[in-house]
């Protein structure tokens, strides 16, 4: 601007302008900078000789300069108003390289005919940072899945995020001014909580809680709730920041494997946990159908677990072969991976299920493998989805987080059927031992069969001298054959069990003629030498038959006259077969009564020692004496010992 001018009416307002706390400048008619007040100076950081005369472009931040000649010129020549009067904020760059921001406001100045301009700049670097720290606070809050919402002092709610009306299902509009306790109430809400974060608010404290909360549609769901007040400045309270976390799925996966866990530890038979686990999953997602398998000697699936899924899908699924070319079910259990069936329709692997299938509504299926710690596949968790797309991540998540619990259940339920096997089958050769068979005898005599149901048991005579003999790996590797044989003799509707060291016993069924034939192939079976080491052994036999009900209307009675009827036979020399007579059960209550007094007879030392001498018949020579045990018992009176030594020898009083 020209002196001249700067003399005339501006002038006056100088002295003004230099004292100003804003930075001023003044442009004449070829924006020339013309007056820089000490504001300017302290702002630009520069002096103002630095500026004074020169273009006013060396001040115009640097996304302006482009345009800012052109602007000015279209004010100054054809009063097109684009600058003038308007106040904006800009970023404009100092000399030595740094920037600030400024609010700009440019004025108009028309003297004699010549026009300048005058800038008002204001440092509003402050208020910029603090907008933007406002702006990125209120993008964090709008864009976090977290839902946020700030109550007044009296706990109603002033606002709330996106992510909030995603997590509860209402608008804005729908929930200001309410209460917040009006959403976290479920079912099953625990007023006591609420309580205690309204009292903690008013406290100054913190407090986090998880708690079950009301969605729009209805349904409960879980939120982790963290709760902050925000204070005045005379220490009350202005607002409280209520932060929420949607926990509906963890508390879903935590509730399962602590539920399931217990259900484990509980005793619960497989079938009842795989069975808890598949309706757990149905309840959290309602699309889909779950059903677990496992799989059998014979490499084919076998359910165990399952909830919804029809019972004719079930027998149609049951004992599917597992391969490369079955359903998704059979390729998991083969590969050890996971198996997609995204479209059963067109799928030829499902040609056999497929019309059933997709009757009851079922069109994909997703199959994971249960994979044991030992690295075995031990069976398949297939859930199958009622909609045209698979299962989604919520039904994967419960898949992957169950899939520990079956391994756990699964491991669980095979060490209690080895442990079972340990105790009711014998080890040496595999068969039921008497354990077993006193816990079954009552479902055995219940079992329909061809006729009259009978005992026969098998006692090997003389046993005990061949394990003193030959030791009693020898007396195993005898019992072993001589199980091999009876396992031969008998038919597929007997059972039979080693029921002693040394006894067997086969249930059966038919006539008493069916007894005894079969009493015979055995005696003539075991006739048989068998070989031990370089020596051949005779073997024989004895055998008892009980009959049902004659002999006995419960499995105890009748296994016992079975037994008496072997001890019979063996009394009567061995090698020969028995069926129980009431004469029987004398003859074994005298023999029980006679061990009783033997055993006190022994242990009061009551036998006594006689010597016979022996004399030679031609010359009447004593050549020895004869050592015989005699006992005479204060009850039974003598006691001849063809009975008591025969006694002892059964009794293993010997």
């Amino acid at each position: 601007m020209p002196r001249d001018v700067i003399d005339n009416t501006p002038i006056t307002v100088l002295p003004a302008l230099e004292q100003s706390i804003l930075a001023v400048v003044l442009i004449d008619e070829k924006n020339d900078i013309t007056f820089f007040n000490s504001a300017a100076e302290k702002l630009w950081r520069c002096a103002r000789e630095d500026v004074m005369g020169r273009n006013v472009s060396v001040l115009v931040p640097r996304a302006l300069r482009s345009t800012h000649d052109d602007l000015i010129r279209q004010n100054r020549d054809g009063g097109v108003n684009r600058i003038v009067g308007t106040s904006r904020d800009v970023e404009v760059e100092r000399f030595d390289g740094t920037t600030f921001w400024a609010n700009l406001s440019l004025s108009r100045i028309a003297v004699g005919g010549k026009v300048g301009y005058m800038a008002l700049i204001r440092d509003i670097s402050r208020e910029v940072a603090d907008r933007e720290k406002i702006r990125m606070l209120s993008l964090v809050v709008r864009e976090t899945d977290r839902g946020v919402a700030i109550l007044d002092p009296s706990f109603r709610i002033i606002y709330v995020n996106r992510a909030f009306s995603d997590l509860f299902g209402f608008t804005f509009e729908q929930v200001v001014g309410q209460g917040l306790s009006a959403l976290l109430t479920g079912d099953a809400a625990d007023i006591g909580i609420l309580n205690a974060l309204h009292e903690s608010a008013r406290n100054a404290r913190g407090f986090t809680v998880e708690i079950r909360a009301r969605h729009a549609s209805g349904r409960d769901i879980w939120v982790s709730a963290t709760m902050n007040p925000v204070f005045d400045a005379d220490g009350g309270i202005e607002n409280i920041v209520v932060v929420l976390t949607d926990i509906t799925e963890q508390y879903f996966l935590d509730s399962l494997q602590r539920d399931t866990l217990e259900a484990i530890s509980s005793d619960l038979g497989l079938n009842e946990v795989m069975d808890f686990i598949c309706r757990r999953i149905e309840q959290h997602i309602p699309d889909v159908m779950v059903a677990i398998y496992l799989i059998g000697s014979d490499d084919r699936l076998k359910c165990v677990g399952r909830a919804s899924l029809p019972s004719e899908l079930v027998e149609l699924y049951d004992a599917q072969p597992i391969g490369p070319d079955a359903p998704c079910s059979g390729v998991a259990a083969i590969t050890g991976t996971v198996a997609q069936s995204p479209a059963i329709a067109t799928d030829p692997r499902w040609r056999n299920m497929r019309d059933a299938t997709l009757r009851h509504g079922i069109h994909t299926a997703v199959a994971t493998p249960i994979i044991l710690r030992n690295s075995r596949v031990a069976g398949v968790f297939t859930c199958y989805s009622r909609t045209a797309s698979l299962p989604g991540p919520a039904c994967q998540k419960a898949v992957n987080a169950s899939l520990h619990l079956c391994t756990v259940a699964i491991e669980r339920h095979e060490a209690k059927e080895h442990i079972s096997r340990l105790s009711d089958f014998d080890m040496l050769t595999g068969l039921p031992n008497s354990r077993w068979l006193r816990q079954n005898m009552a479902r055995l005599l219940r079992r329909p069969g061809r006729g009259n149901l009978m005992l026969v048991t098998v006692g090997m005579d003389n046993f005990k001298h061949i394990n003193d003999l030959f030791g009693h790996t020898a007396g195993d590797e005898l019992i072993a054959r001589v199980s091999n044989q009876l396992r031969e003799i008998i038919s597929l509707d007997d059972t039979l069990v080693r029921s002693g060291g040394d006894q067997f016993t086969i249930v059966t069924a038919g006539e008493q003629q069916h007894a005894s034939t079969l009493s015979a192939t055995i005696l003539h079976q075991l006739e048989a030498p068998a070989q031990i080491g370089d020596v051949r052994i005779g073997l024989s036999a004895s055998l008892g038959v009980a009959v049902y009900p004659e002999n006995g209307e419960d499995g105890g009675t009748l296994l016992k006259n079975a037994e008496s009827a072997m001890f019979q036979a063996k009394a009567s020399g061995g090698g020969r077969c028995c069926f129980f007579s009431q004469s029987m059960n004398q003859q074994a209550s005298d023999r029980l009564i006679l061990a009783a007094a033997l055993r006190d007879a022994i242990a009061n030392n009551d036998l006594r020692l006689f010597y016979q001498p022996q004399v030679h018949a031609r010359s009447g020579r004593l050549y020895g004496v004869e050592a015989l045990s005699r006992w005479t018992d204060p009850k039974l009176g003598f006691v001849s010992p063809e009975r008591f030594i025969t006694v002892a020898e059964e009794t293993g009083q010997i």
